[in-house]
């Protein structure tokens, strides 16, 4: 279903529709008109229930609103006396044409943690912007500080294969893929072929390593090898294709070679050097750096990855072990038919929010329409990011904690300047009587990117039977039916659904 041609987040249909659905009857005997309805009832954060696990959760929708092309940032609150949660959502529509998916590594280094706003503010430029989006894998707090545990890819190029730990990924058409891959390099040269065992990650004896500028400015090895600089020829970085490059440098006995960016370096010991040795400035040689799904053996031409500890829902079925004991997490996952993304933080640790199982998180992410989804890093390091915003959730540390790595929706929208649609921070409101309620709404551009998170000039009307608005633009509820909040702002209009609580002088949030 669309609600003013816009269809509403999977989420927001799952919890809240069905019991809307049961007020309708009264709205038709206030003769609002039909269409008007079907939108306050998606949108109403009035009644709802989420089971999860062997409990059912009351839903109280906090905040709902638009964050960027085709996506939704969702506050929720699950209520309960002694296990409340706090969960927040994006979902994200894969089909608009101005949103890709891209991970970062902090600093853009495999070594190194950045917090994932300064990640999405560096990160951002005109054409590419980092509008939202979430921590990632675990990573090292010993040895080398910072480097994901699973597989990683950044923009074509491999920061670390990947390990038995599943990963989340996307190939260049935007296509989302879950599971447990699989590596397989080789370098071509006269005929013959060697392996490549890693990237990025120490170099053993007779295994040959390809160090990029994910690893840093320089590879980081001994002097007990040979180590090659290549350059790619007529085309770019990628996986399950022929790179052929070109040999611009070969040094034995040095070590730690510089590895200029969009360049790669290959380094090897033993039989690897030996391989290495023969070749010589100016070859031509063919790369193939291969990964492979292992379930369905899929080799798509993936981009940009980031992995996790579990999968945690396949196929619409919870699955894995169950990280019992609760905590704050970070999920990410698609719909079954790929073409919606979902990233997923619960706040925990809290009196607020108590956190969850991984098996919780599977439900919740079920909840909100995910039909396969992963487990990434939690605790301290879940944090959800919106460029308007900053962090929208309470990090369990008390401030954002520095990772190793992060994924975020971003936008390649044209600028403009223009507001063209309006939308309120909630799309419904509970009152008690003679409460006094000042809404906030957002402006939008023609591509759905915030322009103002606080809008002027905002005209508010409602019946009488509702409410009065002050002179000074409030809405106070001093009427006893229930009703329709209207905000005019120029030649745009938006609502709140308003109800008013009667029987508890304490109004709701």
């Amino acid at each position: 279903m669309k609600v003013g041609g816009v269809s509403p987040p999977t989420f927001i249909y799952n919890i809240t529709c069905q019991p809307a659905l049961n007020l309708i009857s009264f709205f038709m005997k206030k003769t609002i008109l039909l269409s008007l309805l079907l939108f306050l009832f998606l949108y109403s954060s009035f009644a709802g229930n989420v089971v999860v696990g062997t409990k059912t959760y009351p839903v109280d929708t906090l905040a709902h609103y638009k964050v960027g092309p085709g996506s939704y940032y969702t506050s929720l609150h699950f209520v309960d006396a002694t296990n409340p949660l706090r969960v927040f959502f994006l979902e994200v529509d894969a089909t608009n044409p101005y949103v890709s998916f891209k991970s970062v590594l902090g600093k853009d280094s495999t070594l190194t943690c950045e917090c994932p706003t300064d990640m999405a503010k560096r990160k951002s430029k005109a054409g590419a912007v980092y509008f939202a989006g979430t921590n990632a894998d675990f990573f090292n707090i010993k040895g080398p500080i910072g480097l994901p545990i699973a597989g990683c890819m950044v923009e074509g190029q491999i920061g670390l294969i990947p390990t038995s730990r599943p990963d989340i990924a996307f190939d260049k058409n935007l296509i989302p893929f879950i599971g447990i891959n699989v590596f397989d390099g080789t370098i071509r040269f006269a005929g013959k072929s060697f392996p490549i065992t890693a990237v990025n990650t120490t170099r053993s004896p007779d295994q040959l390593v390809m160090y990029n500028s994910l690893n840093g400015r320089y590879t980081h090895t001994d002097s007990n090898g040979t180590e090659v600089l290549v350059r790619l020829m007529d085309t770019d970085w990628g996986v399950n294709k022929t790179l052929k490059a070109k040999i611009v440098k070969v040094e034995t006995g040095v070590g730690n070679m510089p590895v200029p960016a969009g360049s790669a370096v290959l380094s090897g010991q033993g039989i690897a050097q030996s391989f290495l040795k023969a070749l010589k400035v100016n070859d031509e040689i063919e790369l193939n750096l291969g990964i492979t799904m292992t379930n369905g053996g899929e080799k798509p031409s993936l981009t940009d990855m980031v992995g996790g500890d579990r999968l945690i829902l396949q196929e619409g079925q919870v699955a894995g072990t169950d990280w019992v004991k609760p905590n704050p997490r970070t999920a990410m996952g698609f719909s079954a038919d790929k073409t919606r993304i979902y990233f997923c933080v619960v706040d925990g640790r809290s009196q607020l929010s108590v956190g969850v199982s991984t098996k919780q998180l599977a439900d919740i992410m079920k909840s909100a329409g995910a039909y396969t989804a992963i487990n990434l890093d939690g605790g301290g390091s879940s944090c959800m990011y919106v460029k308007e915003l900053n962090v929208v959730n309470v990090t369990s540390d008390g401030k954002e904690r520095p990772v190793g790595n992060g994924i975020f929706a971003v936008s390649s929208a044209p600028v403009d300047t223009v507001i063209c649609e309006i939308g309120p921070y909630q799309h419904s409101r509970q009152l008690s009587k003679s409460d006094v309620f000042r809404p906030t709404f957002l402006g939008y551009n023609q591509y759905g990117t915030i322009l103002s998170t606080n809008v002027q000039g905002i005209v508010l009307t409602c019946d009488p039977k509702l409410g009065t608005i002050t002179a000074k633009g409030e809405f106070v509820a001093s009427g006893a039916d229930n009703g329709v909040l209207n905000a005019t702002y120029k030649d745009l209009q938006t609502h709140i659904a308003i109800r008013i609580n009667t029987e508890n002088a304490m109004s709701r949030p």
